[in-house]
């Protein structure tokens, strides 16, 4: 059983196994699922073969950094680059369990050509650690994970591809670190 929080989020009711947080992300082909034990998490998975008006969306989802950086980057990678940054903000959102009454250009994560970033929370919201995780578990999705501090020893990927459906889905691995922390 569960109950839903404020904004909806749904929680575990058992008093005893609220301690363990939970978030999901399901796109054509994949699905993800965070768990924690006491760490706030979200999820999100996106097809990165979606094509989008890339700096159109920007404008109203993305902070003005982010909106100046998709546009300096080459247009090659600006749709790689999207999705990057969308999963991130989505993933945050859902960690936070406010959905989108966060409105989505308040807080920013400015990507380095090294794989790093910088995360910009929005204003008003308590000063907490957070570390962020990208991942591209197949070639046509993109990943984030949000979770509420860094835990040790990283982080373990598990992703369900396609064939989850009819029963004989590949179970996708990965270790990995943050990229990304405050």
């Amino acid at each position: 059983d569960y109950v839903l929080d404020p904004y909806g989020r749904p929680e575990l009711a058992e008093p005893e196994l609220r301690c363990l947080r939970f978030n999901l992300s399901l796109t054509g082909g994949l699905a993800a699922c965070a768990v924690s034990r006491q760490l706030d998490c979200g999820v999100d998975v996106e097809r990165r073969d979606k094509r989008r008006n890339f700096l159109g969306m920007s404008r109203t989802a993305f902070s003005e950094l982010e909106q100046a950086e998709l546009r300096q980057i080459p247009e090659e990678r600006r749709q790689a680059r999207f999705y990057e940054v969308w999963t991130l903000k989505e993933a945050y959102i859902k960690a936070i369990g406010m959905g989108l009454s966060q409105p989505l250009h308040q807080f920013s994560f400015a990507l380095s050509a090294e794989g790093g970033a910088q995360f910009e929370p929005a204003p008003k919201r308590p000063a907490q650690p957070w570390a962020f995780y990208l991942d591209q578990p197949s070639e046509l999705h993109q990943l984030a994970l949000a979770l509420g501090a860094a835990p040790a020893g990283g982080v373990r990927l598990f992703a369900l591809d396609s064939a989850f459906q009819s029963g004989e889905a590949r179970l996708l691995e990965k270790s990995f670190g943050s990229i990304a922390g405050t």
